[in-house]
């Protein structure tokens, strides 16, 4: 009965994770495709359990777009359920499908920061946890998470202000969200 109810739960957190995620249009990513790679995928990934080998259905989805969509879903929603730290350890599993120095699961970056990002207010120095989160890959995730629907919530004028109070993360001519 507590296996039953377990799967019953996990599948209706998936469909909640799938229809809040904003899934990007491009490179095939769809609902229907983020659903399946969690569904097949969520063993694999669920919280305070030991990481389970994945079964070949989800190594076979996410081998279509080397985990982009399934990346591309985290969300505050994903990391209820989910421990982002399995994303790297299933995409070995599955024949390290992320490229070396591409990160997945970036979302943290902006629970962290978004205090210091928020649109028609003024600059908030960032709490530790955002600089320590930033300073891990130089701000690379964050500027990368950087697209329309990004400025539409978020001020990205600030992240030169960001960068800076982390401790200057950005290489001087190097781009970030469009800005130099």
């Amino acid at each position: 009965m507590r296996d039953l109810m377990m799967k019953i739960y996990t599948i209706m957190l998936i469909l909640l994770v799938v229809r809040t995620s904003s899934f990007k249009p491009f490179r095939g990513c769809s609902r229907t495709k983020g659903y399946e790679d969690l569904v097949y995928c969520a063993p694999s990934l669920r919280k305070n359990s030991q990481f389970n080998f994945p079964i070949p259905e989800c190594c076979k989805n996410l081998k279509i777009d080397k985990m982009y969509c399934l990346c591309d879903a985290v969300n505050p929603n994903f990391l209820e359920v989910f421990d982002v730290e399995k994303l790297p350890k299933l995409s070995h599993a599955c024949g390290d499908l992320l490229v070396p120095g591409s990160y997945c699961g970036c979302y943290e970056d902006l629970i962290y920061c978004v205090t210091s990002l928020r649109l028609n207010s003024p600059f908030i120095p960032p709490i530790p946890e955002c600089c320590k989160n930033l300073k891990i890959d130089k701000m690379y995730c964050l500027c990368d998470a950087v697209n329309p629907t990004f400025g539409e919530r978020f001020d990205v004028k600030k992240l030169g202000k960001l960068s800076h109070a982390c401790g200057d993360l950005l290489a001087p001519g190097s781009y970030c969200g469009g800005k130099q």
